[in-house]
């Protein structure tokens, strides 16, 4: 497995970061989820960036944005990302 290491969980996160607020510059429409909570095109970027750049350590990912992943699998997991990058 490849280790994480916190300068590149770093450089991912601004990375997203920079993503958010290339999309916060524009004027951009606010999606609503099922639960009513509010989804946006940052969020979904941001989300695509984290989760394709973690996929390099081997690990799990666990996100908001994801599809949810049944408990069968998730209960299985020693280690995993948690991803929540953005609300709303």
């Amino acid at each position: 497995m490849n280790t994480p290491n916190i300068d590149r969980i770093i450089d991912i996160a601004g990375e997203a970061g920079r993503a958010i607020l290339q999309v916060y510059r524009t004027d951009f429409d606010i999606e609503h989820k099922e639960d009513k909570s509010p989804l946006t095109e940052a969020d979904m970027r941001s989300h695509e960036i984290i989760t394709s750049h973690l996929a390099e350590f081997d690990l799990p990912v666990l996100s908001e944005e994801s599809k949810g992943i049944v408990y069968e699998e998730r209960r299985h997991w020693d280690r995993f990302w948690l991803v929540d990058p953005l609300d709303g």
